[in-house]
């Protein structure tokens, strides 16, 4: 999706990409407690593109937890 303008800002639900390796850190750390069920996005937009654009960001992410040996097992698609 490169011909799309990402327009981010600073959220309440999640944590943005940048992050991510962080908190997949974390999660394997804790791995004992905690189980990472889904990854999520959520948009104040009806784009399709960026909607589209965003579902292959946390495709990308599963692919990491897959990689790391954690098993989500959802998206979650929030927002517009």
């Amino acid at each position: 999706m490169a011909d799309t303008t990402v327009l981010s800002r600073r959220s309440r639900f999640g944590a943005p990409v940048p992050e991510v390796d962080g908190l997949l850190e974390a999660v394997e750390r804790h791995g004992d407690t905690v189980e990472l069920h889904s990854v999520a996005h959520h948009l104040d937009t009806t784009s399709p593109t960026e909607k589209a654009t965003a579902l292959e960001g946390c495709l990308t992410v599963l692919e990491k937890c897959r990689s790391r040996g954690l098993r989500p097992r959802a998206v979650d698609v929030g927002g517009g």
